[in-house]
Protein backbone atom coordinates (compact mmCIF):
# COMPACT_ATOMS: atom_id res chain seq x y z
CA UNK A 1 0.00 0.00 0.00
CA UNK A 2 1.11 3.33 -0.98
CA UNK A 3 2.34 6.15 1.86
CA UNK A 4 -0.78 8.80 1.68
CA UNK A 5 -3.59 6.43 0.52
CA UNK A 6 -6.47 5.14 2.79
CA UNK A 7 -6.61 1.39 2.97
CA UNK A 8 -9.71 -0.47 2.13
CA UNK A 9 -11.43 -3.84 2.13
CA UNK A 10 -9.86 -4.26 -1.31
CA UNK A 11 -6.03 -4.22 0.32
CA UNK A 12 -6.99 -7.63 2.08
CA UNK A 13 -5.81 -9.67 -0.81
CA UNK A 14 -4.89 -12.89 1.32
CA UNK A 15 -6.94 -15.20 3.63
CA UNK A 16 -5.80 -16.49 7.25
CA UNK A 17 -7.88 -18.92 9.25
CA UNK A 18 -8.36 -17.66 13.03
CA UNK A 19 -7.69 -21.17 15.34
CA UNK A 20 -8.08 -21.27 19.01
CA UNK A 21 -6.38 -23.93 20.91
CA UNK A 22 -7.85 -25.73 23.85
CA UNK A 23 -5.88 -28.25 25.85
CA UNK A 24 -7.55 -31.45 26.11
CA UNK A 25 -7.04 -34.37 28.37
CA UNK A 26 -6.22 -37.47 26.65
CA UNK A 27 -7.20 -41.33 27.93
CA UNK A 28 -3.24 -41.54 29.22
CA UNK A 29 -3.68 -38.52 31.11
CA UNK A 30 -1.87 -36.07 29.26
CA UNK A 31 -2.46 -32.79 27.39
CA UNK A 32 -3.17 -32.58 24.11
CA UNK A 33 -3.72 -29.17 21.98
CA UNK A 34 -7.05 -29.52 20.20
CA UNK A 35 -7.23 -27.02 17.31
CA UNK A 36 -10.61 -25.13 16.23
CA UNK A 37 -10.80 -22.65 12.96
CA UNK A 38 -13.14 -20.04 14.31
CA UNK A 39 -13.14 -18.34 11.61
CA UNK A 40 -11.39 -17.81 8.00
CA UNK A 41 -11.04 -13.81 6.83
CA UNK A 42 -9.11 -11.55 4.28
CA UNK A 43 -6.14 -9.99 5.50
CA UNK A 44 -3.35 -8.08 4.87
CA UNK A 45 0.25 -9.12 5.50
CA UNK A 46 3.52 -7.88 5.67
CA UNK A 47 6.83 -9.22 6.76
CA UNK A 48 9.17 -6.83 9.13
CA UNK A 49 12.04 -5.55 7.18
CA UNK A 50 15.45 -6.59 8.39
CA UNK A 51 15.63 -3.51 10.22
CA UNK A 52 12.11 -3.27 12.05
CA UNK A 53 12.61 -6.98 12.86
CA UNK A 54 16.42 -6.08 14.27
CA UNK A 55 14.61 -3.36 16.40
CA UNK A 56 11.74 -5.90 17.67
CA UNK A 57 14.54 -8.35 18.78
CA UNK A 58 15.77 -5.47 20.61
CA UNK A 59 13.58 -4.67 22.92
CA UNK A 60 12.58 -8.52 23.26
CA UNK A 61 10.40 -9.56 20.67
CA UNK A 62 10.69 -11.86 17.76
CA UNK A 63 7.53 -10.43 15.98
CA UNK A 64 8.08 -11.44 11.79
CA UNK A 65 4.66 -10.15 10.39
CA UNK A 66 2.40 -7.72 10.45
CA UNK A 67 -1.45 -9.07 9.51
CA UNK A 68 -3.87 -6.23 9.22
CA UNK A 69 -7.85 -8.17 9.64
CA UNK A 70 -10.75 -6.53 10.32
CA UNK A 71 -11.85 -5.33 13.99
CA UNK A 72 -13.25 -8.32 15.83
CA UNK A 73 -13.92 -9.03 19.62
CA UNK A 74 -13.26 -12.55 19.74
CA UNK A 75 -9.52 -12.60 18.64
CA UNK A 76 -7.05 -12.94 21.21
CA UNK A 77 -3.28 -13.75 21.39
CA UNK A 78 -3.67 -17.17 22.30
CA UNK A 79 -4.98 -17.61 19.24
CA UNK A 80 -2.57 -18.65 15.63
CA UNK A 81 -3.46 -17.78 12.54
CA UNK A 82 -2.99 -20.43 9.50
CA UNK A 83 -2.11 -18.78 5.91
CA UNK A 84 -0.54 -20.00 2.86
CA UNK A 85 1.06 -17.07 1.30
CA UNK A 86 -1.02 -16.53 -2.54
CA UNK A 87 1.53 -15.09 -4.69
CA UNK A 88 3.64 -17.77 -3.61
CA UNK A 89 2.94 -20.82 -5.54
CA UNK A 90 5.64 -23.41 -4.16
CA UNK A 91 4.89 -22.18 -0.04
CA UNK A 92 3.22 -24.20 2.36
CA UNK A 93 0.85 -23.04 5.15
CA UNK A 94 2.61 -21.04 7.88
CA UNK A 95 1.22 -21.11 11.07
CA UNK A 96 1.53 -17.66 12.93
CA UNK A 97 1.41 -17.19 16.44
CA UNK A 98 0.11 -14.04 17.85
CA UNK A 99 2.32 -12.06 20.28
CA UNK A 100 0.08 -8.62 20.39
CA UNK A 101 -2.60 -6.79 18.73
CA UNK A 102 -3.99 -2.94 18.49
CA UNK A 103 -6.08 -0.73 16.13
CA UNK A 104 -4.59 0.55 13.36
CA UNK A 105 -4.24 4.79 14.24
CA UNK A 106 -4.88 5.40 10.17
CA UNK A 107 -7.84 2.89 9.98
CA UNK A 108 -9.52 2.49 13.32
CA UNK A 109 -11.97 -0.33 11.32
CA UNK A 110 -8.43 -2.59 11.21
CA UNK A 111 -7.09 -4.55 13.89
CA UNK A 112 -3.44 -4.99 13.75
CA UNK A 113 -1.66 -8.41 14.86
CA UNK A 114 2.00 -8.93 15.52
CA UNK A 115 2.19 -12.02 14.85
CA UNK A 116 5.70 -14.73 14.64
CA UNK A 117 6.14 -17.71 12.22
CA UNK A 118 5.97 -21.25 14.14
CA UNK A 119 8.04 -23.93 12.57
Amino acid sequence: MSKGRRMTAGDLTESVAIRSIALATDSQGGQAETPSTLDTVPAQIAALSTRARLAARAVGADTSYLVKIRQRGDVTDKMRLLWTPRYDFSATQKTLEISGMYTDPANTWLMVLECEERT
